[in-house]
């Protein structure tokens, strides 16, 4: 399915539905603008009370500051996650055609795994990201040292030319894993059966090769997201188009893997019939005996 079919799809299925699912996933976006203004309100205070200095805010050397990142990051995480699940799990069933048996969000959200599972899934792929981002960085920071010391000589600028470029390449291999993470909560509700990070890989791996997909459907939907007031709507396009191209992928994947396995239990049509050697001598194969 083309990624114009993807959308024309999804409008038709938030027909009727569009405002409450918009309302639904700007919840998590929402959260996460409260808690980071809050965040910066109380930098704020602490720099006009001249507790810490405006460059401790960058270089985390305050620990108040410290304190305060760390204890906003943790409660950002407990709201936003669980948030980011639920509503996953409307899109999800959304995108599944089932009008009649949507779940109630409070039923999901009190669930006994709804916060254990969407935290634990935040963690691995904070944690995830975090570990490709480190090439990244060491590269980064090797270019710009080489570039401020030995950029005078010609080796010292050969050098730093593959330094830029093996940042670049980590770069582009992380915003390509954060492209497959987007899948994680949607996993998590489409196969409730795996844990977190059986789920986490499982996304990494169904995303294999189809994460243009993700990219032109947000490209598709930058128009939309350029008015203040579009923004919640285009988000609930751009979620619900994505929730159906995972339950396509998944589709895909099963359809794939129920056909190798039938593939491997089924004999070939055209395998040769060989006899079988029993004490010495040879007996006609048994269907044609």
């Amino acid at each position: 399915m083309s990624v114009r079919e993807l959308i024309r799809y999804s409008n038709r299925l938030l027909r009727g539905r569009r405002a409450v699912t918009a309302l639904i996933c700007f919840m998590p976006v929402a959260a996460e603008l409260f808690f980071r203004a809050v965040e910066a309100c109380f930098y704020s205070i602490l720099l006009y009370f001249g507790n810490i200095r405006p460059l401790g805010l960058f270089t985390g050397t305050e620990p108040l500051q410290t304190a305060i990142t760390a204890g906003f990051t943790l409660l950002r995480w407990t709201v936003v996650a669980p948030l980011t699940y639920v509503s996953a799990h409307r899109l999800c069933e959304i995108a599944a055609e089932k009008s009649p048996l949507l779940t109630p969000l409070t039923d999901v959200l009190t669930g006994r795994s709804c916060v254990r599972r969407s935290l634990a899934a935040l963690l691995w792929t904070k944690l995830i990201s975090l570990a490709t981002l480190v090439p990244a960085a060491f590269f980064g920071a090797a270019a710009y040292r080489l570039f401020t010391e030995r950029s005078g000589t010609a080796s010292g600028l050969f050098i730093t030319l593959h330094a830029v470029t093996l940042t670049v390449i980590s770069v582009f291999m992380w915003l390509s894993l954060r492209i497959s993470l987007t899948a994680v909560p949607y996993l998590l509700v489409r196969c409730p059966e795996k844990n977190t990070l059986r789920a986490t890989f499982s996304a990494l791996r169904l995303m294999r090769g189809r994460k243009m997909v993700a990219v032109k459907l947000f490209l598709a939907y930058i128009p939309a997201m350029l008015g203040v007031v579009t923004v919640p709507y285009a988000i609930a396009g751009l979620r619900t188009a994505f929730a159906l191209s995972i339950d396509i992928f998944i589709k895909e994947e099963e359809y794939r893997e129920g056909t190798e396995t039938d593939s491997r239990r089924r004999p070939s049509d055209n395998a040769p019939e060989l006899p079988v050697r029993t004490e010495g001598r040879f007996k006609a194969a048994p269907d044609k005996a």
